[in-house]
């Protein structure tokens, strides 16, 4: 099996998941442009590349363009293929906000449900672990929390949960995949048993 990875080089999610994922993984690299050194018969795209946290979403084009035009790239390897396209979405889709990150998350859902056939789209949480290095556990680790803010409730899965999890789901086909057992722990706890 052939499977060609996003996010995977650098990523936390692409990079942990791609060590669980059987077959011959490669991956792509800038999905900003096209690929033309990858293997001819791919069976599966994973495709978690993109901005990941508060820092990366302050360029706000450069935000739109990896997620919609990025996945639109990776998407029509899939397509040339005729493989399963994978997507790491976000479960922020669900809550309508001003959030540049989301709303491209959500119109690049759309697009991918209606112009492909074979496809899962993961609509993950906030994950974390140890080695988590960016979003809330790079705040935590540059003291850049307001004091009011420790207290606040976070809903999240641990890394194993999301492989887990995430394994059950990747042999389905044109599912939107909500994960389920999220822990809730306010930022300070999340910080003791994560930092």
């Amino acid at each position: 099996m052939v499977n060609v990875f996003t996010g995977a080089e650098k990523g936390f999610l692409g990079s942990n998941l791609k060590k669980e994922i059987n077959g011959w993984n490669v991956d792509y690299g800038d999905i900003l442009i096209d690929n033309f050194y990858l293997p001819s018969k791919i069976d599966n795209v994973f495709h978690f590349a993109g901005p990941s946290d508060d820092y990366d979403f302050i360029d706000e084009t450069k935000t739109i363009k990896t997620i919609i035009n990025g996945t639109i790239n990776v998407l029509n390897l899939a397509k040339k293929n005729n493989s399963k396209f994978i997507f790491a979405s976000t479960l922020g889709v669900e809550t309508p906000t001003e959030n540049i990150y989301c709303t491209s998350k959500f119109l690049i859902e759309e697009y991918v449900k209606n112009n492909y056939d074979n496809w899962v789209i993961l609509r993950i949480p906030r994950v974390y672990d140890k080695t988590r290095n960016k979003g809330l556990m790079k705040k935590i680790r540059l003291n850049d929390i307001p004091d009011k803010d420790l207290d606040k409730k976070i809903k999240f899965i641990t890394l194993n949960s999301f492989i887990n999890q995430t394994l059950d789901v990747v042999n389905s086909q044109n599912i939107i995949y909500n994960y389920n057992n999220l822990k809730c722990e306010t930022i300070t706890n999340i910080k003791k048993l994560y930092t």
